[in-house]
């Protein structure tokens, strides 16, 4: 669509609120940024070349490419305000000292009522119990640590590899004590969904590389 002149093109303004659409305000800003300098030096280069400024224009923005594709693109190499809302969220579920030890009781009473089933079913529980241990303890605190990390901030995709290895751990332990114990699964694997939330996520900001730099600037970390 080089050099075609598209007269009911609209302006650039209304292409970048559709292209920066869901983004967070740290993303939207560096995006414009980076279209405005590259369509000024387009128009700047086709008025060089003797086009009115008007067709100019109009083939600039053309050359940007359909808004809508273009958002699709973005939301795929930055982060969206979704996603910078659920960063937070786990950043405060994960460093918080009520939250945490509110957790280490929940997860205390779980497993004592599993292995009071495994013992009345005759059951081994040495590998639950150190199952139990890894999955419910020492990941929630690594995690606790590395959420509280100031400097540098706490790495993102670390929090949520974590997240994801206790998913995959709960659902592996969950099913080995329903075989030992004759109990439906269903109800213990539907803690099981965030992981089809997580690993995409995690996956992107892999493309992303520097998460904080499209975070909201009130973003905090609870103490």
């Amino acid at each position: 669509m080089s050099g075609t002149k598209m007269p009911h093109a609209p302006k650039l303004a209304e292409w970048l609120e559709i292209a920066t659409a869901e983004l967070t305000t740290p993303a939207k800003k560096r995006i414009r940024l980076e279209i405005e300098e590259h369509f000024a030096a387009a128009v700047e280069s086709h008025t060089a070349n003797g086009c009115p400024e008007t067709d100019a224009q109009s083939t600039a923005l053309a050359e940007l490419g359909d808004a809508i594709a273009a958002a699709k693109h973005f939301r795929s190499l930055r982060l969206t305000e979704k996603e910078a809302q659920y960063i937070e969220r786990m950043l405060k579920y994960s460093g918080g000292w009520i939250r945490m030890l509110l957790y280490y009781a929940m997860s205390l009473l779980l497993c004592l009522c599993f292995f009071h089933l495994l013992k009345r079913h005759n059951a081994p529980v040495a590998f639950p119990a150190t199952a139990g241990a890894i999955v419910f303890f020492v990941i929630p605190t690594i995690s606790f640590f590395v959420s509280r990390r100031s400097n540098p901030k706490p790495d993102i995709r670390l929090l949520l590899l974590l997240q994801i290895l206790y998913t995959l751990s709960y659902m592996v332990l969950c099913i080995w004590w329903a075989v030992r114990i004759n109990l439906a699964m269903v109800g213990m694997l539907v803690g099981a969904w965030p992981i089809f939330r997580d690993l995409p996520l995690w996956h992107k900001l892999g493309k992303i590389g520097g998460v904080w730099q499209d975070m909201p600037p009130n973003e905090t970390i609870v103490s």
